[in-house]
């Protein structure tokens, strides 16, 4: 998998998945929603959900919080998720579908550019680089199926 940063020749390619958060404010429940980028940064923006301190804490708590989503649905919890939080889950699992199907060739945040990424849990420097972990952990672990109509919902993430 290739995580790539954000260019303009990258917008609306459909074999590649924008993990940012999203450029316009979209609303559910009147939460704001952030596409698949991290709720948890360390710089002053509006889009994100929660401030932490430095880099490394911010990639801790999405972690830990990814896994929180992952074993609400193991789990069959997921009615325990803010609104957001299940709007982010639809999409991590249909990404994991798209994963799974070989209909990504790479991830677009706006961090880093690592062509072939291998995961090497605990040195990541980019929350895309977790969240692909994480779809390969519910891949593996049988959590994903193939009932989701991922064109509609990933390709809107590059409006």
């Amino acid at each position: 998998m290739n995580i790539l940063k954000y260019r303009n020749g990258y917008v609306g390619n459909p074999r590649l998945i924008y993990c940012g958060r999203p450029k316009k404010d979209e609303y559910l429940c009147q939460q704001l929603l952030i596409g698949l980028g991290n709720p948890f940064t360390w710089k002053p923006t509006k889009k994100a959900k929660f401030k932490v301190k430095n880099l490394a804490e911010s990639l801790s708590k999405y972690r830990q919080w990814l896994w929180k989503l992952i074993c609400c649905y193991r789990d069959r919890n997921l009615e325990q998720l803010q609104p957001w939080e299940f709007r982010y889950w639809q999409l991590m699992k249909c990404l994991a579908i798209a994963i799974e199907n070989h209909q990504v060739d790479g991830l677009v945040c706006w961090c880093i550019e690592a062509k072939d990424y291998v995961p090497n849990k605990g040195v990541e420097q980019c929350h895309t680089q977790i969240l692909y972990c994480a779809c390969l952990h519910m891949i593996e672990s049988g959590l994903v199926d193939v009932n989701c109509d991922i064109d509609t919902l990933l390709n809107s993430l590059w409006e």
